[in-house]
């Protein structure tokens, strides 16, 4: 059986399946496909209250993890407008089961005043959430995901989304951002780094929050550059009551652990590479 690796919006190869943090693995046929993306249409136009349940099974056993880059493919070979994608994965983003259903199950628990989306990308979590919060801040710095995640919360009719275009770090400034042939795995890095850069402009969450005296939740996913943000945030720790943090690099497990029991927090591993951080009682 021929496998297919989806290697950027729009893109894809022939090769060898490596089983990746965004990749998908299909039979090679594009008939296969096409079927599939009618199925896939049919249920972006579906009722969310009437397909949610029945869609969650289906789309968990296929193991979706970027579900933007399996869209732009069906449409790119179906000759459908880019525009599309707006009203396919705008109306799919924010369900359970569609993306990391592990962790939109443990978050769609959640709720409160202040939620803080970190590394908003296509604004699943932020619209997942919606319902749950009355006010949510995406965070999302390269343009390309920020415009989506603008165009789709305006098709979802989602009004108390407020977008920041900035990358959260441990400065104010500006820093090199490297867009990878994955977006959603796209990131800050070093001044010294070469490959396909843009300037972005950073902020701290103590800036970005000094407004806020409570602030529920934060849902960090920055590809890497965890502890710079954790570092922008000192200030900010005693306000904030609980945090979902990505973990990139598994070496700085106990750096994590510890630097958030220092600041009172009680830890939870989601699972292996998702520590749940929360208030204890008195803390």
């Amino acid at each position: 059986m021929t496998v297919l690796e989806i290697v950027n919006i729009g893109m894809w190869r022939e090769g060898t399946y490596k089983m990746t943090a965004r990749t998908f693995r299909f039979p090679g046929s594009l008939l296969y496909y096409l079927i599939f993306g009618f199925y896939l249409s049919v249920l972006a136009m579906l009722s969310r209250t009437a397909s949610q349940e029945s869609g969650r099974t289906i789309v968990e056993s296929l193991h979706w993890t970027d579900l933007s880059a399996y869209l732009s493919w069906i449409m790119r070979h179906l000759g459908l407008p880019s525009s599309s994608r707006i009203v396919l994965e705008g109306r799919l983003l924010g369900m359970v089961g569609i993306v990391e259903p592990t962790m939109s199950e443990f978050l769609k628990l959640k709720h409160g005043h202040l939620f803080v989306d970190v590394g908003a990308y296509h604004g699943h979590y932020s619209l997942l959430l919606s319902k749950n919060f009355r006010k949510i801040i995406a965070i999302e710095p390269f343009p390309v995901n920020a415009d989506f995640l603008k165009a789709a919360t305006e098709y979802r009719k989602v009004n108390n989304i407020s977008l920041v275009r900035v990358a959260a770090s441990d400065k104010e400034g500006t820093l090199k951002f490297r867009i990878m042939p994955q977006p959603s795995e796209s990131k800050l890095v070093s001044e010294a780094a070469n490959g396909n850069l843009i300037s972005v402009q950073t902020t701290t969450l103590d800036s970005l929050l000094q407004p806020y005296e409570d602030i529920d939740l934060v849902k960090l996913d920055v590809e890497g550059s965890e502890f710079d943000v954790l570092k922008g945030a000192t200030k900010s720790m005693p306000k904030i009551r609980s945090w979902l943090i990505e973990l990139h690099e598994p070496r700085g497990k106990s750096e994590l652990e510890a630097r958030l029991a220092a600041k009172g927090y009680g830890l939870q591993w989601v699972d292996p590479g998702h520590l749940f951080a929360f208030r204890k009682r008195g803390s």
